[in-house]
């Protein structure tokens, strides 16, 4: 992919449980791990129709380089926008750039 395809700045937040008062556990404490260039896009024709087979309620397509440290378990945050990964796919199986099926949440 043309470097400059991947234009919109994403921060990759990952979930770090934190203890409250008295022992009770916060569930939910995103914290920003590292930013990454990635090519944002919503689905669309086709594109939706192979995205749902994997994740039914798939709503956005996200190119990005290839790395290890994202798996299902981050998120993705694009100016105040929160994307859920739902799937990863190593694009030609070479770890050179990869594509998340993501969920918008609002």
């Amino acid at each position: 992919m043309n470097p400059g395809m991947r234009r919109h700045r994403v921060i990759v937040e990952s979930n770090h449980p934190a203890q409250a008062s008295r022992g009770v556990v916060a569930p939910d404490n995103w914290i920003a791990d590292f930013p990454k260039w990635a090519r944002l896009e919503p689905l669309s024709g086709r594109e939706l129709e192979y995205a749902r087979q994997v994740v039914a309620d798939a709503t956005h397509k996200v190119t990005m380089l290839y790395t290890d440290e994202i798996t299902t378990k981050n998120r993705l945050n694009y100016d105040g926008r929160i994307f859920s990964i739902e799937a990863i796919q190593d694009k030609e199986e070479r770890r050179v750039e990869m594509t998340l099926i993501c969920i918008e949440r609002t």
